[in-house]
């Protein structure tokens, strides 16, 4: 499978993707076609330049599979710029030709940005329900201590 990345799209792709790679490790816009799992980021090695495979499984039924990428341009700009920068490097001709990818990164980063905060909501409620429990520890060890 070739994914072909417009020249402007590289940049900030790599920067989506490292950011990616190294937050969740897998392709969360591929599942397996077998099990509906996603594939987790075993391996990858750089062919040239701009022309990356990744050796990658299935997290659920360990099915794998080889996806290689080749980067050409930079679509998505970086998170330091200004609204008046954006607007000077991206024309509206340049943002129409590259809709598709821009819409890819923003959705697949969307998807893993709430896959994250999903992961906290529960983390947050796991430590809502231990710091009641504590208080409650707490409270009947007060009570103890005010019995005559």
């Amino acid at each position: 499978m070739v994914f072909v990345v417009p020249k402007a799209l590289a940049g900030a792709f790599l920067f989506c993707l490292k950011g990616f790679m190294a937050f969740l490790g897998k392709f969360s816009w591929c599942p397996c076609p077998d099990c509906g799992g996603f594939y987790k980021i075993r391996t990858s090695r750089k062919i040239i330049e701009k022309f990356i495979e990744y050796y990658t499984s299935c997290e659920k039924c360990g099915n794998k599979r080889k996806f290689v990428r080749r980067f050409e341009g930079v679509v998505w700009p970086s998170p330091k710029m200004n609204e008046k920068d954006v607007r000077k490097k991206y024309s509206p001709a340049h943002v129409r030709a590259a809709l598709q990818e821009i819409n890819f990164i923003y959705h697949d980063k969307k998807q893993l940005m709430t896959e994250e905060l999903d992961k906290l909501e529960l983390q947050v409620k796991q430590l809502r329900q231990k710091l009641k429990s504590h208080q409650k520890e707490y409270d009947l060890l007060m009570a103890i201590a005010a019995e005559k």
